[in-house]
C-alpha cells in the first residue's frame, strides 16, 4: 500500500516539473518575441527617419 503513495507522489512531482518548465518556457518565448517586435520597431523608426531627412 505505501508503494502506492510513493508512485503516486513520483508522478505528482513529475507533473509539478513539467509544468514548472514549460512555464519558464513560455516566459523566455513572451521575452524573446517582445525583444524582436521592439528591435523591429527600432529599425523602421531609422527607415522612416533616413526617408524623411532625404
Amino acid at each position: 500500500m505505501l508503494g502506492n503513495y510513493f508512485e503516486e507522489a513520483t508522478l505528482l512531482v513529475a507533473v509539478v516539473a513539467l509544468g514548472y518548465s514549460t512555464r519558464k518556457q513560455i516566459v523566455k518565448t513572451k521575452k524573446l518575441i517582445a525583444q524582436q517586435a521592439k528591435q523591429d520597431r527600432g529599425e523602421y523608426g531609422e527607415e522612416a527617419t533616413a526617408v524623411a531627412v532625404s
